[in-house]
């Protein structure tokens, strides 16, 4: 790490509904952002995004001090190619690898918006393609007030209701949430389909240079993933 603080990152994310790349050096800002929505395809995108942005950014490999990545709730698969992709590049540059929630990277990415406001509390939402949905609450000074939790919306406006009645719900389900919670007229929505890189690699900045926040490269899972077992044992050559 170098001694005055001056930090390159290559922020990462492929836990949602896109796959990005970008290149951020605190005191000069984004030096290059690349974000292509999709929902499949980010193993095969995920290189030539960040080649691309590299190159666009005048930078090698070996100009980075750390990697900034998304490491969940998400799609599963997406979630595993982002972070081993993180951790190779770590590796490889003997640098370090911040992991950030995609809660908060979605919340810093709203705030980079400029629509939030210093008094709100936010709620973040993320698709989960059930019946429930991730979800997460914040404080309006960026501090989770709530655990990361699946939970159907019944459940989640339970808990929006205790914290306060001054909440913005923001995130990629929002349509489907103000449907069945019956609460579209009551709150503030604001969609986000996926955070930015400039919301990841500052969100990780803020980790890699304080003593006292923990670094985590493990993926968030909320819930185990789905694996379906077979129903009858299966026979043996020669059984």
């Amino acid at each position: 790490m170098r001694k005055d603080k001056e930090l390159t990152i290559l922020a990462l994310d492929t836990a949602m509904n896109a796959c990005s790349a970008g290149i951020w050096r605190n005191g000069a800002g984004m030096l290059a952002s690349q974000s292509e929505p999709m929902l499949r395809g980010h193993a095969e995108a995920l290189l030539p995004i960040t080649e691309l942005v590299l190159n666009e950014a005048s930078l090698q490999y070996s100009d980075l001090d750390a990697i900034a990545v998304t490491r969940g709730p998400g799609a599963f698969t997406g979630l595993r190619i982002g972070l081993s992709t993180a951790k190779a590049f770590g590796l490889a540059l003997d640098i370090p690898v911040c992991g950030v929630t995609t809660f908060e990277a979605l919340m810093e990415t709203d705030k980079q918006n400029g629509l939030c406001h210093d008094h709100e509390y936010i709620a973040v939402l993320i698709e989960t393609k059930r019946d429930d949905f991730y979800a997460q609450i914040f404080s309006p000074d960026g501090k989770p007030c709530s655990e990361a939790m699946a939970a159907p919306a019944e459940e989640i406006m339970s808990q929006i209701e205790k914290i306060s009645n001054n909440v913005t719900i923001i995130g990629d389900a929002n349509n489907r949430f103000a449907e069945v919670s019956g609460h579209k007229k009551n709150y503030e929505f604001r969609n986000i389909s996926y955070a930015s890189p400039l919301a990841i690699a500052t969100a990780a900045c803020k980790k890699i240079i304080s003593k006292n926040t923990p670094i985590s490269v493990e993926p968030l899972y909320i819930r185990p993933p789905d694996v379906s077992l077979p129903k009858t044992e299966r026979r043996m050559i020669g059984s």
